[in-house]
């Protein structure tokens, strides 16, 4: 998303909310475990999996701007890449659902 485009209420809440999520769900340890400190869910590789939604959406949405962007490779991300992306999506829409919106 250029940074020139225009930001529809809808655009700006995710973005807020993926901004919220990225800040506040962290690395904690319990043991020899890492899980995340917010919502205390298992923290792998990419994070939890709201966190890893959250820095996905940040990125998909950056204000860098690419000309001629190369088209995105069918195979890029790895199945439980892909999958911890699902679920942290389905957990943000969950969230939204639960609060009332701005305004």
């Amino acid at each position: 998303m250029s940074w020139t485009s225009i930001t529809t209420s809808h655009d700006a809440i995710t973005l807020t909310r993926a901004e919220h999520i990225r800040r506040t769900h962290t690395r904690i340890r319990r043991g020899l475990r890492k899980i995340c400190g917010e919502c205390g869910n298992r923290w792998g590789r990419y994070g939890c999996a709201l966190h890893t939604w959250a820095v996905d959406i940040l990125s998909r949405m950056s204000r860098i701007v690419v000309p001629d962007p190369p088209q995105r490779p069918k195979h890029r991300h790895r199945r439980h890449y892909t999958q911890l992306l699902m679920t942290g999506a389905a957990q943000a829409r969950a969230l939204y659902r639960t609060r009332p919106l701005p305004g």
